[in-house]
């Protein structure tokens, strides 16, 4: 999305740096805790208790208002929202965990945007596109997901600059961590949540 805004990753870097610097010094000055209320809040996901997780959003590309929320059920499934919290969509696909959202995923003759997550229930990458119209997701890996070798948990996707080829990572619950592009595995610390991969 960062091309499509016309402005370059390295901008949004000093963007996201400056309002972080803002939100620490606010926090800072303050003497107690701080209670930001939220203007929308989503509905439920269909699994009670500790099941929403991770959320990613879409933008638009033409029509700001049309974007979309995706998030997660980690007990069940992948939820598509509207921008006033009305769910559109629910896929059971599994325990998703992680999601990301990319765009202009090479597809065929074209491009989709899509969103991709590792997937506990069957320790696959998920891979959905985006409908340029609706936002809503169709599975293109043909249900069965991005096979791994390992016990999925975290996830992160990149792009390289030099190729245009995305990759996802999934860390697992054991500690391991495994590239998509080769499968390899190298030890971790600890237990991995999240990643992140950049250039």
């Amino acid at each position: 999305m960062v091309r499509r805004c016309g402005i370059d990753e390295r901008s949004w870097r000093v963007v996201f740096a400056v309002l972080a610097a803002q939100c620490i010094a606010s926090v800072a000055v303050a003497e107690g805790p701080v209670e930001i209320p939220a203007s929308v809040e989503t509905e439920p996901v269909p699994t009670a208790g500790d099941a929403a997780d991770d959320p990613a959003i879409w933008i638009h590309p033409t029509a700001p208002e049309l974007s979309r929320i995706y998030g997660t059920d980690k007990q069940a499934g992948l939820a598509v929202y509207d921008l006033a919290g009305s769910q559109l969509q629910f896929l059971a696909d599994g325990r998703l965990n992680n999601i990301e959202v990319r765009y202009a995923l090479p597809v065929g003759a074209g491009a989709t945007d899509f969103v991709a997550g590792s997937n506990r229930s069957t320790d696959t990458i998920s891979v959905y596109s985006i409908h340029p119209d609706t936002g809503l997701l169709t599975d293109i890996t043909a249900g069965g997901g991005i096979p791994t070798t390992i016990a999925v948990y975290g996830f992160c996707l990149y792009r390289s600059a030099v190729t245009g080829k995305y990759y996802g990572f999934v860390d697992a619950k054991s500690g391991w961590s495994s590239s998509t592009s080769s499968l390899t595995t190298a030890p971790a610390s600890s237990r991995e949540r999240w990643c992140v991969a950049s250039t």
